[in-house]
């Protein structure tokens, strides 16, 4: 049910590594700022100390909210699979940026 069939092999894991970066980007920052999204987000806010385990605490309406924001990725043709391990794999980076978590560089 896309508008498009992305047809080379390569071609759909960069539009799905930027397209879910761009969504990703943009549903955060409206969460902060619209308050319907903010309620499903303020979850993981609310801990004194910031680590991994607050960062993945999600409220059970985020995949709703989230899902609105992904969902031209669908209308362009990109595979669910290529989509999911691209979210999946985005997880990481983000977490270990957004933590203090000590590495050699930071002494």
């Amino acid at each position: 049910y896309s508008l498009f069939t992305i047809p080379t092999v390569w071609l759909p894991w960069v539009v799905a590594l930027v397209g879910v970066e761009f969504l990703y980007y943009w549903w955060h920052r409206l969460s902060h700022e619209v308050n319907i999204l903010w309620a499903a987000h303020v979850v993981h806010h609310h801990s004194e100390d910031y680590n991994l385990a607050v960062a993945l605490r999600q409220s059970v309406t985020t995949w709703f909210t989230s899902l609105i924001f992904y969902l031209p990725l669908a209308l362009v043709g990109v595979p669910v699979f290529h989509f999911a391990v691209i979210l999946g794999l985005m997880v990481v980076p983000i977490q270990i940026v957004r933590n203090h978590m000590p590495t050699r560089l930071s002494r």
